[in-house]
């Protein structure tokens, strides 16, 4: 609406902290918000197409050039309601990332949420060292779009980025096919999603089987038989994506519903990142487990509702469970009561009880966390 939300600062020069942004607030959320989206609304709809770069600085160099059809990025990654925003605007974008290691990176990771709302931007390359602000100050805006005209399609990217990202062996081989497999089958639209995987096979030289796989083409589903443990990945994606839900996660022991260890590591990598000030976006885990989850959980969109209401839904099924358990540790000591006075009929109605509770306590771990996600 083109009113105030928050106030962000950078020091000119050296000085500590380098940026400084207001919290997040009720009307402030970073995941949400587009820095210049208000203003460049007309020029996007009047070029049919948009610019997405990382800071403030690089947007306000673009425009003062006069480029105007562009948005950055409030400090954070790019995120599903980002996209969808973008996506009401326009569906021809271009990421304008900074040409170093960490552009490239946040580039790949961004194609991924793109995909999964199911727009397909193509990829700027920077010279190496530069970024938006120092290319257009240095060589003016004709030098930006004439990269802009040699934009990579995605795919492109993407394969070339994993081939760059992993080794030419074979164990590289296969986690490029996991990666990119990851990505590609977010795609909501089955035909988009078969052509991408049916290309990506071609490009990576792998049989279009290990692509064209029934997750491949039927991600629903894939979801329900592949998800492993759903509530837990819940919990680390609002964790990740809705950095403000951090206190109240940590105040409710979470971490006793995480079921695996690879889980439990990752929410305390996670959390650690959080309290040391930095984005979780940028962890760099080496433990191939580690990184296979943290992917995941990074391309996968979360329900389309308010972070409240999918803390609420967290919140209910942990008490849920906890009564659960409280129950079956009452219902055990009376039946051992039971069992030790004799009372044949008393126990056999505890038994069931216990059976009834047991049959809950495994619906509540498969359609209760499912029920999150509903």
């Amino acid at each position: 609406g083109g009113r105030l939300v928050a106030f962000a600062g950078r020091v000119i020069g050296e000085g500590e902290p380098k940026y400084l942004n207001s919290p997040e607030t009720p009307i402030y959320h970073k995941s949400r918000i587009l820095y210049g989206l208000y203003e460049a609304r007309p020029y996007i709809r009047e070029k049919e197409a948009g610019l997405v770069v990382e800071g403030y600085f690089d947007l306000l160099a673009l425009w003062e050039k006069g480029l105007r059809h562009v948005v950055a990025t409030c400090g954070t990654a790019l995120t599903p309601e980002h996209a969808r925003v973008l996506k009401r605007l326009t569906s021809t974008w271009y990421l304008v990332f900074d040409g170093d290691e960490a552009g490239r990176k946040a580039a790949y990771r961004a194609l991924g949420v793109f995909f999964r709302e199911g727009v397909f931007p193509r990829v700027v390359f920077l010279p190496e060292g530069e970024d938006p602000d120092s290319l257009v100050r240095r060589s003016g805006r004709e030098a930006l779009e004439s990269l802009l005209r040699e934009a990579r399609e995605p795919l492109s990217f993407l394969v070339e980025y994993l081939r760059e990202l992993y080794e030419a062996t074979p164990e590289g081989k296969s986690a490029m096919v996991r990666e990119i497999r990851e990505i590609l089958s977010g795609i909501p639209d089955v035909v988009a999603r078969y052509e991408y995987l049916r290309l990506a096979a071609e490009r990576l030289e792998v049989p279009e089987s290990f692509l064209l796989s029934v997750r491949g083409l039927d991600r629903s589903s894939a979801s329900r038989t592949e998800a492993g443990d759903p509530f837990g990945k819940l919990i680390l994606q609002t964790l990740l994506h809705f950095p403000s839900c951090a206190a109240e996660l940590k105040r409710l022991g979470v971490e006793e519903f995480l079921q695996d260890e690879v889980q439990r590591q990752l929410y305390f990598r996670i959390l650690e990142a959080l309290e040391e000030g930095y984005q979780p976006e940028t962890l760099s885990l080496d433990e191939p487990e580690l990184q296979a989850l943290f992917s995941e959980l990074l391309f996968s969109p979360l329900p389309e509702e308010p972070e409240e209401r999918i803390l609420d839904q967290i919140k209910r099924v942990i008490f849920r469970k906890r009564f659960q358990e409280l129950e079956r540790k009452r219902l055990l000591a009376e039946i051992r009561e039971a069992e030790n006075s004799g009372e044949r009929q008393n126990l056999a109605r505890l038994l069931r009880a216990y059976a009834e509770l047991c049959q809950k306590s495994l619906k509540c771990r498969g359609e209760g966390a499912h029920e999150s996600f509903s």
